[in-house]
């Protein structure tokens, strides 16, 4: 997944002009954050890993993660407050992918874990976050936890590039068009 075989013209609301500044990695030297919302196969993961590979030829420091994947690591280890995991890939990391937040939502443990993460991570390196929820529903992700959703969303949002895929599904497209001829047909 890169930026050049991502495609734009599927997806008009994302505006290329802005991803391809992106492209450029200041806002990781800046350590401000990306978050792209969306319903499920409108390429948010393709942009996160696009970016992460762009870090990556400019020669940051990138991990990815699934939100549940970096909950069980952080469970593992939940002995040891985040910010002291300076080893951990999901701390170091010029830039950490996080991908598929609100898939499953998360109980007081998890929510107060990620929000370790998020603050260990805060103001000290770039993070990209993907979700199908908007931010809206972010307190039943955060199992009701509004304050903790709030400070989550205060650290995440500031200096943030925010955005709204509002499309179709490139997975279902192949989908959308056998059907599409099969209707012709009959």
């Amino acid at each position: 997944m890169t930026l050049d075989n991502f495609d734009f013209t599927f997806q008009p609301s994302v505006d290329k002009p802005i991803v391809d500044h992106l492209a450029l990695g200041d806002w990781i030297r800046r350590k401000e954050n990306v978050l792209l919302f969306g319903q499920p196969g409108v390429g948010k993961t393709h942009l996160a890993v696009a970016l992460g590979v762009r870090a990556i030829e400019l020669g940051y420091s990138v991990a990815y993660y699934t939100v549940d994947e970096v909950l069980q690591y952080l469970k593992k280890r939940q002995d040891t407050p985040v910010n002291r995991q300076r080893r951990s890939g999901y701390v170091k990391n010029a830039l950490l992918i996080l991908d598929e937040l609100g898939y499953q939502a998360m109980d007081r443990r998890e929510t107060h874990l990620f929000f370790q993460l998020i603050s260990a991570r805060y103001t000290k390196g770039s993070t990209i976050v993907t979700s199908n929820r908007s931010a809206s529903e972010w307190v039943d992700i955060f199992g009701g936890d509004e304050l903790a959703t709030t400070a989550l969303l205060d650290r995440l949002f500031h200096r943030a590039h925010l955005f709204n895929i509002d499309g179709r599904s490139y997975r279902l497209k192949d989908y959308d068009q056998a059907l599409a001829q099969r209707i012709q047909l009959t």
